[in-house]
Order: C-alpha cells, then structure tokens, then sequence
C-alpha cells in the first residue's frame, strides 16, 4: 500500500466512525499566518474536517503515515503538534499502521493528541495506485464485500465535550431546576450505559462489531445534548 492508498482508507475510516460523508473530510494545504519580511510556505494536511454545535466549531487534522516497519516516533508527534498550533486546530489524530514507539505516546499524552492503528486487511494491490476517486470508489467496493480494516485504539485526544467535565456538570445542577436536573441526570446515565455498551462490543463481549459505529454515533448525540441541556441552565442563570 501507498501513502494515497492509505490516506484514503483513513479517510473511509473516519467517515464510517464520525458518520459523515466520505466528502466532508478533505485533504487541504492551509497557509502559514504571514509574517512581515518572512517566506510564505503551506502545511499540508492529510486529512481535515470542522464539526460543532450551534454554539461552538472545532477543527480537527489527522497525519494518515503509512508505514512498512517503523513505529511512528517522536519527532512525528512533535511535528504534528506544531502543525496543530500553526493552523489552530482543537484535535489532531496520528493514524498509522504499525505502532508507536514510547517516546511517541509520552508526547501524545502530553499534548492531547490521539494515537490509533488501522490496518487494512484486504489485498490493497487490487487498488488503483494514485487516482484518489478511484481508489476511494474500490475502498467502499470492497467494505461492502469484506472487512477491510483492524483498528486498534492506544490514545484518545482529549474530550472538549462538557458532558466529560464533571465540575461543569455539577456547578450547572447547583442552579438548576428540578425538571432540568431530571433531563441532565437521564441523559448522564444514559451515556454511561451506551459507553458500557461501546466497551463490551469492542472487547467482543457483545454484539457484533458492525454494531460499534451505531453506539458510537448514539455517543456522540446523548453527549452533545448534555451539552445544550448544560449551556441552556447556564445561559437562563
């Protein structure tokens, strides 16, 4: 596998995880801020895509590094994460195919950057080998026929979901309503038994794991309206 092949794969992954369309995650260059007197240059994103709320937008930037043996290392960590400041971006994801070496997941921590493996598990020599479209066209061919990937999380970014902050939770109940506590409390244990859930299927305790991107996307929806149930006691007070 290339490194377009692998970047469209990733791109796939995440639009299968992140329920979006293949099309919203995009591969841009975004200009460096200009500087007086100084040479303007480009960061090249692999992969890049918004989403948010009525309230808020975050940017996230993944490096999609295809490797043959080597573990992704520090200085790529410490790369990203300077690209992450440059550009202003919330979340940056490594993904990679074969692992991470310790000095990499110590930066990772660190800084909030998440670390996964995906590693395609079909005959990728089937693939065109620089034509995006049609490579993209015979990745979803071949998801409708088979499993086409292994994914492995070491590291997740941080969560900038306020249903993951329980001092914001608690100071918002302090001020609320008995129906608005009522709401809050349903949806907290609500996410708490689909996190259960998302942990058994992926442990293979339950489920299947095609079932993973629908507790997923359950997930993300119970959380973000904790979000707006927290945001309209706070904006009432």
């Amino acid at each position: 596998m290339n490194s377009i092949q692998y970047e469209e794969l990733c791109r796939y992954f995440l639009a299968i995880k992140l329920n979006l369309d293949v099309s919203h995650i995009q591969s841009i260059n975004i200009p460096n801020p200009k500087r007086l007197d100084l040479p303007q240059y480009n960061h090249q994103i692999d992969l890049y895509w918004k989403d948010g709320n009525d309230i808020t937008s975050y940017v996230n930037i993944v490096n999609a590094k295809w490797r043959t043996n080597s573990k992704v290392d520090q200085p790529d960590i410490l790369l990203l994460q300077q690209v992450k400041m440059k550009v202003a971006a919330h979340k940056a994801v490594m993904l990679t195919n074969t692992g991470f070496t310790e000095g990499a997941k110590a930066v990772a921590q660190d800084e909030g950057i998440a670390l996964h493996i995906v590693k395609p598990t079909f005959d990728y020599s089937v693939l065109p080998t620089k034509d995006r479209i049609a490579i993209q066209e015979g990745i979803q061919r071949l998801n409708s026929q088979q499993r086409i990937w292994d994914h492995q999380p070491f590291l997740k970014s941080l969560d900038f979901s306020n249903s993951e902050n329980p001092t914001y939770i608690k100071n918002a109940l302090e001020i609320a309503s008995d129906e608005e506590k009522f709401v809050v409390v349903v949806l907290l244990r609500r996410l708490e038994y689909e996190k259960y859930v998302k942990n058994l299927i992926e442990t293979g305790n339950y489920g299947k794991q095609e079932d993973l991107p629908i507790y997923e996307n359950e997930i993300q929806r119970t959380a973000k309206m904790i979000d707006d149930a927290i945001y309209k006691i706070n904006n009432r007070a």
